[in-house]
């Protein structure tokens, strides 16, 4: 037992991390409140949950920040272009479902499919662009031919986030603190499996934290 309460033993090495989860969920949200840098907001979420949470190397706050700040064009470019995508998307699927043209349903049922691309692809670009420093054009690429590639892991995500997004509808306030956090640590099993099909081995002496 005494083992089991040491500062590293199982129960202050979990509590930790459930601590550590907890304060990157406050900081993700925080951060998202200015709209335009959600996507640097989520990527830097998910790269310091992987980074300090998971391979439990440096200091979360501190992997954030600097996601943060070496995302934040990138990332507003990609929330901005996302948003207008999507509200593009639902729009027109809602004045169509409207409608009275025989064609209607056949026409919703394409925007619905639309959506859930557009769902699969949200759930690959922030991790994809934590991982690699490419050109803007690579990285949505990159995400893209994931989404298909791994069709089944795509499926599982996009499940996984829509459970989790119908739960914070439903549930008080304080599972906001907990709820993204945990899903964003246990699909990161799911993502980094992907994500080190796509990135070159170290080569040695490299401190490559995400191949441990």
């Amino acid at each position: 037992m005494a083992e089991w309460l040491s500062s590293d033993g199982k129960i202050i090495t979990t509590m930790t991390k459930i601590g550590h989860i907890v304060l990157l969920n406050i900081l993700c949200i925080v951060c998202c409140l200015p709209i335009i840098t959600i996507g640097s907001s989520i990527t830097s979420f998910y790269y310091a949950m992987v980074k300090s949470v998971r391979k439990e190397r440096s200091y979360p706050t501190k992997e954030f920040f600097r996601s943060f700040k070496r995302t934040l064009l990138s990332g507003g470019v990609i929330t901005i272009s996302l948003i207008l995508i999507g509200a593009l998307f639902y729009i027109n699927r809602e004045y169509v479902a409207k409608g009275e043209n025989t064609n209607s349903l056949t026409i919703v049922i394409i925007y619905d499919a639309l959506i859930l691309l557009l769902l699969g692809f949200l759930t690959y670009i922030f991790p994809v662009l934590s991982r690699f420093q490419l050109k803007l054009s690579s990285l949505l690429k990159m995400a893209l031919l994931m989404e298909f590639r791994h069709l089944p892991y795509t499926i599982l995500l996009i499940i996984g986030t829509v459970i989790c997004g119908y739960l914070l509808w439903v549930l008080p306030l304080p599972f906001w603190l907990i709820l993204p956090g945990g899903w964003c640590y246990f699909s990161s099993f799911l993502l980094e499996r992907i994500l080190k099909v796509y990135t070159p081995k170290p080569q040695e002496g490299e401190d490559a934290w995400y191949y441990e």
